[in-house]
C-alpha cells in the first residue's frame, strides 16, 4: 500500500506502468504525485511523456513546457519539439 503522502511512491509506480505501456493508470498516480508536489519537473516531464505517446501534442507541451520552467532539462527540447510538430499540424 502507497503511503498517501509520499509523492516518490506515486512517481515511481507512475513510471512503471507508463514502461507498461500502461499510460492512463500511470497519468492516475503522477496526477497524485503532482497534487503532494506540485514543482517536481520530473514528474510534469514523465506526464508530457505519456501524452505524447498517447498522440495528445497539447498536453505533451503543456507539461513539457512547466517541466522545463521547473528546471527539468530535457523537457526544454522536448517542449521545442512538441511546438514544432503542433506548428506543423496547422
Amino acid at each position: 500500500e502507497l503511503n498517501p503522502r509520499y509523492s516518490p511512491a506515486f512517481d515511481n509506480l507512475g513510471w512503471l506502468l507508463m514502461r507498461r505501456n500502461k499510460y492512463d493508470e500511470s497519468l492516475i498516480h503522477l496526477n497524485k504525485s503532482i497534487e503532494l508536489k506540485p514543482d517536481n519537473g520530473w514528474t510534469h516531464y514523465m506526464r508530457s511523456r505519456i501524452y505524447f505517446k498517447k498522440g495528445d501534442l497539447q498536453n505533451a507541451l503543456e507539461n513539457a513546457k512547466t517541466a522545463c520552467k521547473l528546471g527539468y532539462k530535457d523537457a526544454c527540447r522536448d517542449a521545442k519539439s512538441y511546438e514544432s510538430q503542433l506548428a506543423e499540424k496547422g
